[in-house]
């Protein structure tokens, strides 16, 4: 699959996903809201080797606008995949944005996952915070460079990214 992410302006974008069966669809979105939770999610998902988060629930052809629906997903099944992806990769966002460390987030990880009676998934490691920091800030000068009506193309699965974490369930 293809994800296209066209700058529109400084405040929107377009998604354009191009699934391998050559279905397609898109979504003009508000970047302030979507784009880095969308990039943080990729790299989450991309290192850890996920194959059925945000991206492998959409290759596989769940409609864009039903993983975009932020009440719907509120719902997310935690003991999936997608609903693991989705409680790592918000907290990172504080990591991505400066506002926390590796260290805070682990340990705030810790207590997220106790409180549900799980253990933090072994493979959320220091190392893996910081690849997926490093992949984000990729992501994010890619397109910062990118010009209006240009494109930032992402590939999932992303075979140089895939499985930097170790295996998981």
């Amino acid at each position: 699959m293809h994800v296209l992410f066209t700058k529109l302006s400084d405040l929107r974008h377009r998604v354009e996903v191009v699934r391998a069966d050559g279905t397609r669809e898109k979504a003009e979105l508000d970047t302030r809201s979507f784009l880095t939770h969308d990039f943080i999610h990729y790299a989450v998902e991309a290192i850890s080797g996920m194959t059925w988060g945000f991206f492998g629930t959409l290759a596989a052809g769940a409609p864009l606008r039903q993983l975009n629906d932020r009440e719907a997903n509120a719902t997310w099944d935690p003991d999936s995949q997608i609903g693991l992806a989705e409680s790592i990769a918000g907290p990172m966002l504080s990591v991505m944005k400066g506002h926390s460390d590796a260290e805070a987030l682990l340990t705030g990880l810790d207590g997220m996952f106790s409180a549900t009676g799980k253990l933090r998934p072994a493979w959320v490691t220091r190392a893996f915070v910081d690849q997926v920091h490093a992949e984000y800030d990729r992501l994010w000068a890619t397109w910062r460079a990118t010009p209006f009506q240009g494109q930032l193309v992402l590939v999932w699965p992303n075979p140089k990214l895939s499985g930097k974490a170790a295996d998981r369930k």
